[in-house]
């Protein structure tokens, strides 16, 4: 019995010893190799640094380039919006024409000549209003085109100036380079405003009064009409006067060279009939005389 006890003790103080060397050599081979886990996170938070390493700076050629570029990229921006406010223009011009037409129309049907008439009729007054916001937007448009088109071609000098600049500098220091660069800016700074939208607002125009419109786009062609009308009719008066005046002028002349030479066929006469006295033998020099002085009392 006793030996049965000393067996079983001993057989378990072995298994006890095995399970403790398990444990070490388990708990050995955890701090050999790392948790994959741990190892994954690493190597991403590695990653993500390598991701966010700081980028390296332009050179002062390179910003010059994007400037430059920024510059050009203006003046497209620039040479679209003048494009577009001569297109409004054009299409302010046709609502004017349209209004001036149909006010003409009204008028020839109702008879109506001066302005307190036309601006008691319903549609000429619509139609005069319409054409006097057409008339301002339209001037509004091509004043705004017209500082565009300068900013376009001042855009354009500065943009060939500051490229020659580059070539000189290209090969400079920094500090001619900086410079270059605020000229660069100076330009984008000035021009940039004009490059905006265009908006069009009723308190930026100027609108005329009606009766001036209607003058100026209704009456002014009557009355340039009735001028040359009236001088057209001056003229022909003026000719048929000169024509008359030429025609008198004309058959005096005429009746002055008629007699011209009534007078020298008389003349001749005379002469011929003294001729022919002198040389007959039966006048004498008395009657000769006689004769001389009846022709002359003839003439």
């Amino acid at each position: 019995m006793k030996k049965c006890l000393i067996a079983i003790g001993f057989t378990l103080l072995v298994v006890s010893g095995c399970s403790d060397d398990k444990e070490k050599k388990n708990e050995a081979i955890k701090q050999a190799v790392p948790d994959k886990q741990e190892t994954r996170g690493q190597s991403k938070q590695g990653t993500g640094e390598s991701k966010h390493e700081p980028a390296q700076p332009k050179t002062k050629m390179e910003l010059t380039d994007e400037k430059l570029n920024e510059v050009k990229s203006l003046k497209e921006k620039l040479k679209q919006k003048k494009e577009i406010l001569d297109n409004k223009a054009i299409k302010f011009a046709a609502h004017i024409r349209a209004n001036v037409d149909e006010i003409n129309a009204e008028r020839i049907k109702n008879g109506i000549k001066e302005f307190p008439q036309a601006v008691s009729n319903a549609i000429i007054e619509q139609c005069l209003k319409a054409l006097q916001k057409a008339k301002a937007y339209k001037e509004l448009s091509q004043r705004e085109a017209q500082k565009t088109w300068l900013a376009v071609i001042e855009v354009t000098g500065a943009e060939k100036q500051l490229r020659l600049d580059k070539t000189l500098f290209e090969d400079l220091d920094d500090a001619q380079i900086e410079e270059l660069l605020r000229q660069i800016d100076f330009v984008l700074n000035k021009v940039k405003p004009q490059a905006e939208e265009f908006q069009v607002t009723d308190e930026e125009t100027v609108r005329e009064p009606l009766e001036k419109l209607y003058e100026e786009y209704i009456r002014k062609d009557e009355r340039e009409r009735e001028q040359r009308e009236l001088n057209q009719k001056r003229q022909e008066e003026r000719s048929q006067k000169e024509a008359a005046e030429a025609a008198r002028k004309k058959a005096a002349e005429e009746a002055k060279r008629a007699e011209a030479k009534r007078q020298r066929e008389f003349n001749n006469e005379i002469h011929e009939i003294i001729s022919i006295a002198k040389s007959s033998p039966d006048m004498n020099q008395g009657a000769t005389m006689a004769i001389m002085l009846q022709l002359l009392l003839l003439e």
